[in-house]
């Protein structure tokens, strides 16, 4: 091997090496990430415990946890809350989530092209606006989009005060 080949090997093994190191570091910072991540813990019922439920028809009502099938189910699909106060909360964020829903599928039903750019409902803490999925990304109200920016709009007009406060609340 000449010198001029032994220095082109060496200049690929330290690009190589700087590409590790830089690999390396990325998985550094995600591990420091989820280091930082906190513990989270969902309340469960004690036996006997009353918890409440939605029903599929949108109503709430109390249970009694005997640790049974139904209890479990209600469980594994976060259908169970500790208060009346929370399960109307997510009984109204439920509902005005599905209307937004609706509201897109009907919009967009006669405009589905492949490979368009769609408009998405954004919350930023204090209005909602229709925008582009490239400019906000994680402050996004679910995974409902419109073909314009004008059906979008027009969602949002259709509804209340009420739901639009249940869809932007986190908590």
């Amino acid at each position: 091997m000449t010198p001029e080949e032994m220095e082109v090997e060496i200049n690929k093994l330290q690009a190589g090496i700087a590409d590790n190191q830089r690999q390396l570091q990325i998985l550094r910072d995600i591990a420091k990430k989820t280091q930082q991540q906190p513990k989270l813990e969902r309340w469960k019922p004690e036996e006997g415990q009353d918890y409440w439920v939605l029903y599929s028809d949108g109503s709430i009502a109390d249970e009694a946890w005997h640790d049974q099938d139904e209890d479990k189910d209600y469980y594994n699909n976060f259908n169970c809350f500790q208060t009346k106060e929370e399960a109307k909360k997510e009984a109204l964020r439920t509902r005005a989530r599905r209307k937004l829903a609706w509201l897109a599928r009907q919009l967009s039903e006669k405009r589905y092209t492949v490979n368009v750019a769609v408009w998405y409902i954004l919350y930023d803490g204090e209005k909602f606006e229709v925008t582009r999925w490239e400019e906000y990304q994680d402050k996004f109200v679910g995974a409902v989009y419109f073909y314009t920016k004008q059906d979008g709009e027009y969602a949002l007009s259709q509804m209340t005060a009420e739901e639009l406060e249940a869809l932007g609340s986190n908590t």
